[in-house]
């Protein structure tokens, strides 16, 4: 073969491999991205910040008062305040799907704010934060997380949107029990 066409060839084949590099790259890149999460609620409750941190750290009674959570098993109990508790949990939301994963309380300022970290289907941080102001109380809850179920890892690429709906959808039904628990004045708390 002639040279001049081999060295075209060569030249063609250097460019187009790094193009694909590069492609591949931000592909692989997107890819990433789309499975990772940030998800922000925020919420006004009536009622004082000490019986909102006692419903949401008492992780035994998370299926009664929040429907969504099918199953919880206390693994570690942690101290009074669930300071290192570790807890497995089940929800589902209104897609066909199950998520399974364990949190730990790495962090409690009672009755402020707390802080969990999750394996198993998705891995990340949470933090609640809680403020009184008057008769009720701002609850800001953020979870960074990256999925690592393969159904959504596969799917989050192009359900992205619709995965975070499901998430939002659980999230307002968290809201609402919390809501009734505190109207209702007997937030069923047991710290074990």
């Amino acid at each position: 073969m002639n040279s001049s066409i081999l060295k075209k060839l060569r030249s063609l084949g250097s460019a187009l491999s790094a193009h694909y590099s590069f492609t591949s790259s931000k592909a692989r890149e997107m890819v990433t991205r789309s499975h990772q999460y940030h998800f922000r609620s925020q919420w006004a409750v009536d009622g004082s910040v000490e019986d909102v941190a006692e419903i949401f750290l008492d992780s035994r009674s998370l299926p009664c008062r929040w429907p969504q959570f099918h199953d919880t098993w206390v693994i570690e109990p942690g101290d009074s305040r669930a300071q290192g508790r570790v807890f497995r949990v089940v929800t589902k939301g209104w897609l066909p799907y199950k998520l399974r994963f364990q949190l730990q309380v790495t962090d409690v300022e009672y009755p402020g704010s707390f802080r969990v970290e999750s394996t198993g289907d998705f891995q990340g941080v949470g933090t609640g934060t809680l403020r009184q102001h008057g008769g009720f109380v701002t609850v800001d809850w953020d979870w960074q997380i990256t999925v690592g179920k393969p159904l959504l890892k596969f799917g989050s690429p192009f359900l992205k949107r619709l995965l975070t709906n499901n998430h939002y959808w659980l999230m307002r039904r968290g809201e609402r029990q919390l809501r009734r628990l505190l109207v209702s004045g007997s937030p069923s708390i047991s710290h074990s």
